[in-house]
């Protein structure tokens, strides 16, 4: 696609690459902070918050980074694991594992990190990287790379309208983070202290307290096992043998399930051809664990949704279903603890830590606290107002990751110019 006034260029027409690297003679004690691949997160740079000295770094710390220079990951960057770099002291060293940009006058560097994210670039590198066994390009493959530019204007104005929505993810997911952390603190107070029929927390101090096999908990509590307040025994999920039918029914990925509970964004394609589907059909609000993930993983907790369509849940996973004594919603937040789940994890087996399991023994096995019915209603609503507001925040993020996406795809390509906002404001900001 040709665009008026714009021209394709390599980026290094665009950029110097690597244009600075430490040598072997660079002194032993200079200081400085290290980023590597780890350091970039979701295209968010996270600083060390300690510098090491150079025969202290591991050899892989040569290239120097400067502000306005742009990282790009050249090991996996499938992965885009690039950054708009804007910290103005100069003693940060980055990984040979990136590619530093550094803009040539006449060009925005914030352009080259949007370029470099786009589409059209990453088809680009993955033809590179086409029948390597490692997922890399070097510095060469990303000189070579093809940018369609715009004049200098043209590139900031989009730089500024991209960046503008880049500011705002990063205010709004800044929000989750602030409810998250509030919840956090409440969820610990709430799931050992309680809340009396006034509203009030409890302490020791206002309240009667007990020992129990679980540590100090409210004298109206009680501890139990899981087992204690299940209706049945647990069941694991569906495994097919046969995959060449589908009927409308959909099973669970193992990433339905998070940190944050059920969401339904892995759904696959399920048979339907087997008398044992019907077994595993989900009904709203069934309560799901899985039993078989990463170390990390394994444990996860969720409370199944409708979506719309049928669904059953895999092996991998474990349906519970628990009396009338304890409300789902409390047990999610019981289970999914970080005191439970790192015992689930404890108990975890497998030959390899890139999948473990547990039996299903494992989490009848495990104490918890109970309050009555009425209190984990209490605790629950206090909770899921934080739960509530954390998922508008997060609503709010994904619609402007999609309208990002969007932006990006209209202006790098030249769909939409921004020539009408420069004609009609006499040019931009310097």
């Amino acid at each position: 696609m040709s665009v008026e006034g714009w021209e394709i260029k390599k980026i290094d027409e665009l950029a110097l690459v690597d244009q600075e690297t430490l040598s072997e003679s660079t002194d032993k004690n200079f200081c400085f902070y290290y980023i590597d691949i780890g350091s970039i997160i979701e295209g968010n740079l996270l600083i060390p918050s300690n510098t090491i000295t150079f025969k202290e770094a591991p050899s892989r710390a040569r290239k120097r980074v400067y502000f306005s220079d742009v990282l790009m990951s050249t090991v996996r960057p499938n992965l885009k694991s690039f950054v708009y770099f804007d910290r103005t002291d100069n003693n940060y060293i980055a990984s040979t594992g990136f590619a530093v940009l550094s803009a040539k006058d006449g060009v925005d560097p914030r352009f080259i990190l949007y370029s470099i994210l786009s589409d059209k670039i990453t088809a680009q590198i993955e033809s590179y990287i086409v029948g390597s066994n490692y997922p890399a390009i070097n510095s060469n493959d990303v000189r070579n790379l093809q940018v369609l530019t715009p004049p200098f204007v043209e590139q900031q104005q989009i730089a500024n309208i991209l960046s503008t929505v880049d500011r705002a993810i990063a205010q709004t997911e800044a929000l989750i983070a602030k409810q998250q952390r509030i919840k956090a603190g409440l969820m610990q107070d709430l799931l050992t202290k309680g809340i009396d029929e006034n509203g009030n927390i409890r302490s020791e101090e206002t309240h009667e307290f007990k020992d129990s096999a679980i540590g100090r908990i409210p004298v109206e509590w009680e501890v139990k096992q899981v087992v204690d307040v299940l209706l049945t025994s647990p069941k694991n999920g569906y495994s097919p043998q046969e995959v060449d039918s589908w009927q409308g029914i959909y099973t669970l990925g193992l990433g339905c399930l998070t940190f944050n509970g059920f969401r339904a964004t892995h759904l696959k394609n399920a048979p339907a051809n087997d008398s044992n589907v019907a077994k595993a059909i989900l009904n709203d609000g069934d309560f799901l664990i899985s039993r078989s993930n990463t170390r990390e993983f394994v444990g996860l907790v969720g409370i199944y949704r409708n979506v719309g369509h049928p669904c059953i849940y895999p092996d991998l996973m474990i349906r519970l279903q628990f009396d009338d004594s304890v409300d789902n919603r409390y047990m999610q937040y019981i289970l999914g603890g970080e005191k439970l789940r790192r015992q689930i994890q404890n108990a975890a087996t497998g030959t390899s830590e890139s999948m473990v399991k547990i039996n299903s023994s494992v989490v009848q096995k495990l104490y918890f606290s109970k309050p009555k019915l009425e209190e984990q209603y209490r605790m629950l609503k206090i909770l899921e107002k934080y739960s509530e507001s954390i998922e508008i925040f997060r609503q709010q993020s994904e619609k402007l990751k999609v309208k990002k996406t969007g932006l990006m795809q209209d202006l790098l390509t030249g769909k939409v110019r921004v020539t009408p906002l420069l004609d009609n404001s006499g040019g931009i900001d310097s």
